[in-house]
Order: structure tokens, then sequence, then C-alpha cells
């Protein structure tokens, strides 16, 4: 899928292909540059290459990002400060999604330094003894039934759940995994953040990741695999930090502030253009049913719908899609003036030091007497690009279990409409719109019908309605 760097545009399909899944981050790596040759032909730049963590793509990520031509201007960015270069961003909302699956994991702990522990149990207490109108939070949210539900992450790290956790007698450490992981996603997907706010809130939460990371290594008994959020999602936090600082300053360097839109760098297009193929199966049919060539001809419906959408937005109004698609259209709410690199450095001393204040209120270190070192991240020019690590980037996350329609689409981080769970409320408020031109009825038993009704009568095999 190509996202054109418009805050209003529409996605749209540049190419599909079938796949068993033998390929290797070589093969990747041979795509992206056919791809880049291939646009350079057209005049055409590709600004970035997005993926959803699968392991392939992100070691692909890693060696774009990471072995080459490592920066020397600042020891805290360990990727080449070349604007030519390709970005590439790990899609945020997956992010999310994992770092509330490895919470929920109820066989690993995360020590947070000696006295505290990050665990689902001061969630479960919560839900116990606290009234659910304070905190909007159910016994569901721990079974993880649906592991890769957004709305179910954001709702978890709500501001209002880590206010009223801080009754509950040990939270400490899980008030700030929960705030790290709302800070850290709301950095690419809150509109109303300035370029300053993004860069502040990523590196904050990436320096006290990075330092949190060391002392687990450091710890006896304690591994990286078990008390630690996984490779795959800490991979990922590093990829999106770099990518936040390479965007800021490619676009300032161009003179087109304009274009700094992180909200759009993400894989969301892709989970978009398979969820309305799927859509269009039979209407009984419970797994994908389509074969390539299918999927050819449902691509022209899929970017038919897509284009609709978007040109018929100001003259129509699409109540199901109203909520799903309002993202498309978002303008930044504040000036997108990019800063300077004197003013980035100044930003990131202020991290660091934010970043050390927490560490040492978990005793993680040690506060230090003098300016201190910038906690370096492992994934440098010393990462063994090698087959044999190939798992090491694909140990997504703790028993998930994706599918093509694994995360669900957004409005902003503020609000968000989970499209597969509310379809049947969605189809009922169509036709009630169509109706009544309001959303308030329920009851249909006393509405009319007629030929310019939009209900009809439906009756079964024995004739009843």
């Amino acid at each position: 899928m190509a996202r054109p760097l418009a805050s209003n545009s529409t996605p749209f399909c540049v190419a599909l292909f079938g796949t068993d899944n033998r390929f290797s981050h070589h093969d990747v790596l041979s795509r992206w540059e056919w791809m880049n040759k291939e646009a350079t032909k057209e005049n055409i730049e590709i600004v970035a290459h997005s993926s959803d963590g699968d392991g392939k793509l992100l070691k692909a990520m890693v060696i774009k990002t990471f072995s080459s031509n490592p920066s020397r201007k600042w020891p805290w960015f360990q990727a080449s400060l070349d604007v030519s270069a390709k970005i590439m961003v790990q899609d945020t909302i997956h992010l999310l999604v994992k770092l509330k699956c490895k919470f929920l994991h109820a066989s690993d702990i995360m020590p947070m330094g000696k006295h505290h522990i990050v665990s689902r149990g001061h969630i479960a207490d919560l839900i116990e003894n606290t009234s659910k109108g304070k905190h909007k939070l159910t016994t569901s949210i721990l079974t993880q039934k649906d592991k890769m539900n957004f709305r179910s992450a954001q709702n978890l790290c709500d501001t209002i759940v880590c206010e009223e956790l801080a009754c509950v007698a040990g939270s400490e450490a899980t008030i700030t995994f929960l705030n790290m992981m709302r800070e850290f996603c709301s950095a690419f997907l809150d509109v109303t953040l300035n370029a300053s706010q993004r860069i502040s809130r990523v590196f904050k939460w990436l320096f006290f990741v990075r330092l949190w990371r060391k002392w687990i290594d450091d710890t006896d008994g304690y591994s990286l695999s078990h008390n630690f959020i996984t490779s795959n999602s800490y991979t990922c936090m590093e990829l999106n930090a770099h990518a936040l600082i390479l965007m800021v300053r490619k676009f300032r360097d161009a003179e087109e502030h304009n274009l700094f839109l992180p909200l759009l760098f993400s894989s969301q297009d892709c989970e978009d253009f398979f969820r309305k193929s799927r859509a269009m199966s039979p209407t009984q049919s419970t797994m994908v049913t389509f074969s390539i060539l299918e999927l050819q001809h449902k691509t022209r419906r899929t970017d038919f719908l897509s284009q609709s959408f978007s040109k018929l937005a100001n003259d129509f109004e699409f109540p199901r899609l109203k909520k799903m698609y309002q993202h498309r259209n978002q303008q930044p709410h504040v000036s997108t003036v990019l800063p300077e690199d004197y003013e980035i450095e100044k930003l990131i001393e202020k991290a660091l030091q934010d970043a050390i204040e927490e560490a040492v209120a978990f005793q993680i270190i040690v506060k230090p007497k003098s300016k201190s070192k910038f906690p370096v991240c492992p994934l440098g020019s010393d990462l063994s690009v090698t087959e044999e690590n190939e798992e090491h980037f694909n140990d997504f996350d703790v028993d998930a279990e994706t599918t093509e329609d694994s995360s669900e689409d957004y409005s902003d981080f503020n609000t968000f409409q989970d499209s597969d769970e509310n379809t049947v409320n969605d189809v009922e408020e169509d036709l009630l719109v169509c109706c009544t031109g309001s959303l308030g009825l329920k009851n249909f038993d006393n509405v009319s019908i007629s030929s310019s009704s939009p209900f009809v009568t439906v009756k079964d095999g024995n004739g009843s309605a």
C-alpha cells in the first residue's frame, strides 16, 4: 500500500502477491531496493517503509537503520543522519497492543528495581475493589480473549486508570509502565502534540527502557526473555524513536514542515485493505476463501470504496464509517515548525534527566554525581547480521495469535471505535438514521414498512415474520 504524505490523502494498492512465508530478510531488502528504483523512474520518492512487527521485515529494518554509517554527532543516536536514507517505522498501534500482551501475560514477571514489580495483579485489585465507573475496566481485559484489540490496550493505560492505581499498594512500577505505554505511543498518534513534545515523550521513555533493560541484564536471576518486554517490542521502540528524529530533520531541511505527519507512518492501510477484502467474502464465510486472482478483482472494488469515502466525505455522511475514517482527514492542531538540531539536543538532555529521575525512584540506577552518559542502544554497529539471530526478531508477543485483521482502525489516540466488535450496532444506527434521523430509537416493533422504507419483512422457512 502507498500513502501520499497529506493528511487528507487516500491510500492505494501498489502491488500484491502471494507467498508461502518462506522468504527471508534478504528478500525484503531486495524488494525495497526494487520498489525504490522503480519509484525513482517515475520521479516519486519513497520516504519510509512501515511494518507491523513481522520478524523478517523487522530484521531488515534494523539492518537498514543501524548497520551503516552510524551518527558520530549524537552518542544517543545510533543511525545514519543522512536525509536521503529511507526511514523505517513500526506500526505504533501494533506496538501498544504487544506491550499490553506482555503486561497481561500471567507467567512472566517484570521487576522494576529490587522492590517493585510491574504486575497485572494491580489491575485485578483495582477492578475488584473500585467501582467500574471510576476506571472503566472489566475483568474481561485480563482474559485477553482478543489479544490484538487496540481499544482495550488504550483503556488499560488511560490516565484515569493510572490515577486510580495510585490507591493500590505497591503499584508504582505498574503505573510507570502504563504511563510509558500511553506517552510513547501517543507521540505518534496524538495530533495535538507538536514536534518538540513528541521528541520529549519518545526519548524520555526510550532512555528509561534502556536503563531498565541494562539493569535486568546485569541482575542475577533475571533474564531479558522473561523479565523484560519482548525484544520485538523493544526493537520497535528503538526504530520508531530514531525514525522520529529522521522525520524532523528530513522535512525541516527540505523546508516542508507540513509533511511531518507521524500519524500516517504506519501499516494500518494494509490492515484496512485486507479488512475490506475479507468483508467482501460470502456472509456465511468464517475464513478467507479467495485466491490471489480473486483478490486482484477485489482490489478494484476496495480502491473504489476508499476513493469514494474520501471524495464524498464533504457531501455525504457515512455514519458507520464516520468514526473509523475520521483520522484520514485530521489536520495537526498545532504549529508544524520543526526544531533545529540545537533545540533537539536540549530536548534530549531534558528527556535524559527525566528518565534518570524515573530510574532513580526505582533504584534501577544510583543518582549520578556528574552529568550522566547516554544509555546506549544495543542495536548499533555491533549487531550481528546473521541467519542465526533471525529468531531474535521474530518473538512476536507471548502467545499472541495474530490474524490478517489483527489490529483495529482508529480515529486518534483519545477516541477509538472497535469496528469488529460494534458492526451490528453500527448497522442498526445506519438504518435508524435513514428512518428517523436520530440514534436514540432501539425498538423496531412500531417501525412502518413501505416501498420507501429501509426496512423489509424477512420470513423464515415456516412463513413466520
